[in-house]
Parts: C-alpha cells; structure tokens; sequence
C-alpha cells in the first residue's frame, strides 16, 4: 500500500510503506503504524522520505499533542510517549481491548471494545494529559457492547456502538 499527502490539487507522494493503517500529525511531523501493529513511526513533513524513526510496537491506534504521543496498544493497556522517542510509559493498565484513543487538550480518553467473541463489556474511560491516571482513571461509561468509534469536540463525546447501529452523545 501507499498513501498520498498533497497541499496542492495534484498530490505528491510522501513515501511508500508496508500496509499504512494509522496516520496522524501535529502540524510539523507524520505519525503513522501499519496493520500489523508493530509500531509507531515519524517523520518530518518538510523531509518526509524513507521508512521514518519507528518509536513503540502492538499499536493499534494513536493521538499526538505538542510533546507526546499516546496510543493504545497489545489489548490491556494505554501508553505514552514523548515524540523525541525514549520509551513508552503506561497511562492506564488493565484495561478491555483498549481500540480507540483521543485528545481534547486536557484529558486523554479511550474506548475500550471489551473481549471477544461477544464485545459486551466495552467502555469509555478518560484521565488528565498533565498528571496521567496515577492508578484511577475515571470511566465515563460502560457496558457497552459492540463499541467501535470515538470523537471528542467542545463538550461532549460521540461513540458508536455496531450492535445497535447508534451513535451516542455523552457529556463530558
């Protein structure tokens, strides 16, 4: 697979890639994993050739701020990590298939799918970007089944859930 980025209407191929699943920026770099999950890679957008600097494994999905970026990875876990690399430190542990993250500017949240084969445990949960969890993240929802999406904007959340065919709206 490949994939495109233009700033013009004739776009301008960025680079090639082995099966691209998760794209991102912060407005200066690229943040990107492929469908296997092995990791998180960057690159400058002005410079942007080649393979990028990988940074962790098992991602399967990711979000960026100014300094850090945070994705849910190996199915129990969500983690952090400054883009200037280092390692990953986990945010929030013991989590249900954690599938999807998000930011709005002070909190991180994440949807947790719940275990197959049934995905009838899910849940939304959230903890402040300053602090982290610090070992009690707040769940916002949960008993969820099915639960695939999530979108942050002004105040509230909007998640999806397959086996209903809905989208919800919640309160922050």
């Amino acid at each position: 697979y490949e994939w495109d980025v233009g700033v013009s209407s004739t776009p301008k191929k960025v680079l090639s890639f082995s099966n691209p699943a998760v794209i991102r920026t912060d407005g200066s770099q690229l943040f990107w994993s492929n469908a296997n999950g092995d990791g998180i890679y960057q690159c400058s957008i002005s410079t942007c050739s080649g393979g990028g600097t990988g940074l962790s494994g098992g991602i399967v999905d990711l979000a960026v701020d100014t300094k850090d970026v945070y994705f849910t990875a190996n199915g129990t876990s969500l983690y952090w990590q400054a883009k200037s690399a280092g390692s990953p430190a986990q945010l929030a542990g013991t989590q249900n298939n954690p599938s999807v993250v998000r930011l709005d500017g002070k909190y991180v949240y994440w949807l947790n799918r719940g275990q197959s084969p049934s995905f009838n445990n899910g849940s939304i949960g959230r903890c402040p970007l300053e602090t982290g969890c610090t070992g009690s993240e707040t769940i916002l929802v949960s008993g969820l089944t099915d639960a695939f999406g999530l979108a942050v904007s002004g105040d509230s959340i909007y998640y999806t859930t397959s086996s209903t065919n809905t989208v919800y709206r919640l309160a922050k």
